[in-house]
């Protein structure tokens, strides 16, 4: 599945909200970041009750032949920044996150919910939930996000360093081989009861790729159209082009303390 077209997109929502503007660590704003799609650790979230520890997406999809096949699977990638501490900078920077579960099988969803384990350096593991049920004339596909890091520390531990241990920006591709999405957001008129009983938590799946096809899904924290694109004006990955960093230090050179 080749979700290059989607990236720039999903670019946009990974950074979104992560740092602010004025660009500088002494902004208050940027000491303390609070970016969209967090998923924090289960333990520190049932201690502190404060930020969610799980993420889900359901969808309707319909298999292109009457019945489904053992050809018919899923791809996932889930994409997230990982907060890395003590930068140069004086905040902390983040490192892009992926991890992809490739040719997952319709039957096999269809049986049992389906596992897979994801461990990443620097303190992050959690697991990757998917399923599909059979709603009659279309089936739903669920895919559920836990943050299972280990959290030794009580409640009084700050809300920066779980934040070290969370997934944040967290949204994800969804591709079909065999199969359609159906649009969560228009649905057709005889999907339609079947979709309002589809349960997403903290994110909203939207078709994706080349408008009218349907083989895609991002789910993103934030709220968009089906089909979402990037505005014709923006011409370039603004969230790392030399361009954009050149033009935001000249003008965060002219600000004062009291700006920020």
């Amino acid at each position: 599945m080749n979700f290059a077209d989607l990236r720039n997109i999903a670019d946009a929502v990974l950074y979104e909200n992560y740092v602010l503007y004025p660009y500088r660590a002494s902004a208050t704003k940027n000491n303390h970041p609070w970016p969209f799609g967090v998923i924090a650790p289960r333990e520190y979230c049932e201690k502190s009750r404060s930020e969610t520890w799980e993420m889900q997406t359901e969808c309707l999809i319909q298999p292109d032949g009457a019945t489904i096949s053992d050809s018919d699977s899923l791809e996932v990638v889930i994409r997230f920044l990982q907060l890395q501490p003590g930068t140069q900078q004086g905040w902390d920077e983040t490192t892009e996150r992926e991890t992809t579960i490739s040719d997952v099988c319709f039957r096999e969803m269809l049986c049992d919910k389906k596992t897979r384990a994801f461990e990443f350096e620097d303190g992050i593991s959690g697991v990757a939930l998917l399923w599909l049920e059979d709603c009659g004339p279309c089936l739903k596909l669920g895919v559920r996000i836990e943050n299972l890091t280990p959290w030794p520390h009580g409640v009084e531990m700050e809300h920066s360093e779980a934040m070290r241990h969370s997934l944040l920006g967290t949204h994800t591709f969804l591709g079909l081989h065999g199969a359609q999405f159906l649009s969560m957001s228009d649905p057709p008129a005889e999907f339609k009861t079947a979709a309002a009983l589809c349960s997403n938590l903290y994110t909203w799946p939207v078709l994706a790729g080349t408008p009218g096809t349907r083989n895609v899904m991002l789910s993103s924290p934030i709220i968009l159209p089906d089909y979402p694109s990037l505005a014709p004006k923006s011409g370039g990955e603004y969230c790392r082009s030399n361009e954009i960093d050149e033009l935001l230090a000249v003008r965060t050179m002219t600000l004062t303390e009291e700006d920020s």
